[in-house]
């Protein structure tokens, strides 16, 4: 498995890109917390990691939450 990317500040995911293609098939999408990030999201394979008071794993193509915990280490 590759190593997690951090994403710094004002990185985009650009999902769905296709280099090859030349066509640009990026799909925006939001994901609304309740707090403010503490750390640095990080994507490692399709999910991108964020924490607040929760850890937040969503998939990177379409933003869905593929899971959430409480239990920040």
């Amino acid at each position: 498995m590759p190593a997690p990317t951090a994403l710094g500040p004002g990185d985009v995911a650009e999902a769905g890109t296709s280099p090859e293609s030349g066509q640009d098939r990026r799909r925006p999408w939001r994901f609304r917390m309740s707090d403010d990030i503490s750390g640095t999201p990080v994507v490692a394979g399709n999910l991108l990691y964020v924490t607040s008071f929760e850890v937040h794993a969503l998939d990177v193509v379409t933003g869905r939450r593929q899971f959430k915990t409480r239990d920040v280490a």
